[in-house]
């Protein structure tokens, strides 16, 4: 005999997802220019910086760069920084926006220390910049 729980919950669950997809058009991550090479930047970054100075994990540290990656990735996209790339207050602003991300998905991942994940971010950010 069902619980209240398969009666009720799981499918006002599966509804709400059924709506949800149907509702809203998911954009693919392949159609955002330039999104995945910034996670996979960020990614390879964190994860290079991370063992050189042997400070967290490697898949804390893929983690925390991927996150980093999109979101230096999407702050640029928001801002329209393409036109002024390179300049000094959009490395500062992509150093800023990589050691923010990284330092709050380290502290959610438990990995590293703080200072290095600040490091990390900020060097990621970095790079970004230089790349595009």
């Amino acid at each position: 005999m069902p619980s209240t729980w398969t009666q009720k919950v799981i499918p006002g669950c599966l509804t709400a997802a059924v709506a949800s997809v149907a509702m809203f058009p998911i954009q693919p991550a392949a159609a955002v220019p330039d999104l995945l090479r910034d996670i996979g930047i960020g990614a390879g970054t964190n994860v290079v910086t991370g063992g050189l100075s042997r400070d967290g994990s490697t898949v804390g540290n893929v983690v925390g760069g991927a996150a980093t990656g999109a979101a230096v990735h999407s702050t640029r996209r928001a801002t329209g920084a393409r036109r002024n790339r390179n300049s000094t207050g959009g490395l500062a602003r992509d150093a800023a926006v990589g050691a923010a991300a990284n330092t709050v998905t380290g502290e959610i991942t438990n990995n590293g220390s703080t200072v290095g994940n600040i490091v990390r971010g900020a060097a990621t950010g970095v790079l970004i910049n230089i790349l595009d």
